[in-house]
């Protein structure tokens, strides 16, 4: 195992718990390959989150779509994805786009309506789903479009989740059109208005979820175990948020290692007997 693959694997299993768990399914080189992935998506996530001065961060985050536009690189994470994108025939406008997100956030965000929201999502995380369904092992245009469903419930869900933390940083994800609070100043405070927006969003990743798993029939067997149980995993948080009545200023919603595996395990036994799972279905718009 490379240098470089052996930091990815340890960023992804840092940081990336629901699907390194879900990983297991996978062969060593599919996992190799998604962490690869996931590394180079950290990395440009952590520019933007991490760093002192956001002047500094759009440039380096410019820089990086520049060589992404050239094909070359001196910056060892983004020459190993360029290497990655060329061995598995990966779209690097989607990785281009991804950046275009991610600049996005180095100012205040406030998003205007759900379809300014849902071109975020599609930019930060559908763009993802683009990436990694090659790896998995396929490039079929409906694949893809499913895995952009998919992508972009889970960063739905990781809004949901992280409102308290988003808006300490200035970020309010939840659209203007479901609620006009301004929970930057103390986003501790109890906020009934935004749970309810925050419910409603939620509502909207389950769709997709469901969506999402018609495209699980154009993967290999072991490529669907991972992708199933790794959604049904995210799937569970916002489950539990909404359980909670949404009451995001409470605390951090996670699942459990042991929830994980019960997950799992309820997955495991469903899949089998679920033609969605199995049967190629023409994607559908909503």
């Amino acid at each position: 195992m490379s240098e470089q693959t052996k930091r990815a694997r340890d960023t992804l299993t840092k940081h990336a718990r629901s699907f390194s768990f879900a990983s297991f399914f996978l062969g060593e080189k599919t996992i190799d390959k998604a962490a690869r992935l996931y590394r180079f998506c950290r990395v440009v996530d952590d520019i933007a989150d991490e760093g002192d001065c956001p002047d500094t961060a759009r440039l380096y985050l410019n820089s990086i779509s520049r060589d992404l536009e050239l094909g070359t690189s001196t910056n060892d994470v983004t020459n190993d994805f360029l290497s990655l994108a060329l061995e598995c025939n990966i779209d690097v406008q989607a990785a281009r786009t991804l950046l275009e997100g991610v600049i996005f956030d180095l100012d205040p965000v406030t998003m205007s309506d759900e379809c300014a929201l849902d071109h975020y999502c599609y930019q930060v995380a559908g763009t993802v789903g683009l990436m990694m369904s090659p790896i998995l092992g396929t490039n079929d245009e409906d694949a893809l479009k499913y895995a952009c469903d998919l992508g972009k419930a889970m960063q739905l869900t990781n809004i949901c989740r992280d409102i308290h933390e988003d808006a300490l940083k200035g970020r309010i994800y939840i659209p203007q059109t479901l609620s006009l609070s301004d929970i930057t100043k103390d986003p501790a405070q109890e906020n009934k208005e935004m749970a309810q927006a925050c419910q409603k969003l939620l509502l909207r990743a389950n769709t997709l979820y469901e969506k999402a798993e018609w495209g699980l029939a154009y993967l290999p067997l072991r490529s669907k175990l991972c992708i199933l149980v790794a959604s049904r995993l995210y799937k569970a948080i916002g489950t539990k948020l909404i359980k909670k009545k949404c009451r995001y200023w409470e605390g951090r919603v996670f699942t459990s290692r042991s929830e994980k595996i019960i997950i799992a395990l309820r997955t495991l036994f469903v899949l089998w007997f679920n033609p969605k799972f199995w049967i190629k279905t023409s994607y559908a718009k909503d």
